[in-house]
């Protein structure tokens, strides 16, 4: 008996594609940032990306939404520019993750998106979607503004800086002296240009990204050709501070402990 083999021809299913799920998102940037008086502070959000969209921020308030591909987890990045008084910029890098189950917003429309808003206050970024407030990002290491050095400088906070003072005029700088051993000085001109510069000497600690000073003595001043013993200081202040530009700029900032105003102030390497 001959037996004959006949092959099986089976039905190969073909694979279905895997379903993207997506949904719309609005950014806005708020900058909360405390003015001081005669100070421009001004934050730019560059580069937003979220769930493979590169997101047009809204400056004023949240509009048409933009695109994006869902995941368990969403990844974002965004850079964070910093301008102060139309000086030279500083920015810094920040990444994170959105978890999928705070896109409350289903809806497939553009005009009806979910609501992301970056708040910065005091160079900090805060995330909300949908009113839930998120973890903080993630700085990039390695770039930016970071705090301490930064930009691979070694010497920051070491040496003499000078921002502009007396409503820009020409040759008035404020000026910070951190020399080695933690000792240093503060220089402030006379705007009206009767008395020579007064110099607070000072003693400083450095602890993170705040430095700690206690001023020690005051050089006389020189005021129509006569000589008078400067003011007398023996407080103890702090400023946080954060490098830039290669460690050629430095950014402080201060907190008035009797007004609470804050005060930033950014000074170029002397």
């Amino acid at each position: 008996m001959l037996l004959i083999a006949i092959p099986f021809y089976g039905c190969k299913k073909k694979e279905a594609a895997p379903v993207v799920v997506k949904t719309y998102v609005a950014a806005v940037l708020q900058n909360l940032e405390v003015m001081t008086p005669n100070a421009r502070i001004r934050y730019t959000l560059n580069d937003l990306l979220l769930g493979g969209a590169d997101l047009y921020v809204w400056s004023i308030s949240d509009g048409y939404g933009d695109e994006i591909e869902m995941s368990d987890n969403v990844p974002y990045s965004f850079t964070l520019e910093r301008t102060l008084n139309y000086g030279t910029p500083t920015s810094t890098s920040y990444s994170g993750t959105i978890a999928r189950a705070l896109f409350t917003n289903t809806s497939n429309s553009s005009s009806d998106p979910n609501r992301l808003i970056v708040s910065v206050a005091n160079s900090l970024p805060t995330l909300t979607l949908n009113g839930t407030r998120l973890p903080a990002p993630t700085p990039a290491t390695g770039g930016g503004t970071g705090g301490g050095t930064g930009g691979g400088s070694t010497t920051c906070p070491l040496g003499t800086w000078q921002t502009p003072t007396c409503n820009g005029a020409a040759g008035k700088f404020l000026v910070y002296n951190f020399g080695p051993g933690g000792v240093g000085y503060a220089e402030n001109p006379d705007c009206n240009g009767i008395c020579s510069s007064i110099k607070f000497n000072f003693r400083y600690t450095v602890s993170g990204n705040t430095i700690t000073y206690t001023f020690t003595s005051t050089d006389d001043v020189v005021c129509n050709g006569i000589t008078r013993p400067g003011p007398v200081v023996r407080t103890t202040n702090s400023i946080t501070y954060t490098c830039g530009n290669n460690g050629n700029q430095i950014v402080t900032e201060a907190v008035n402990t009797t007004t609470g105003v804050r005060t930033t102030l950014t000074f170029a390497r002397r």
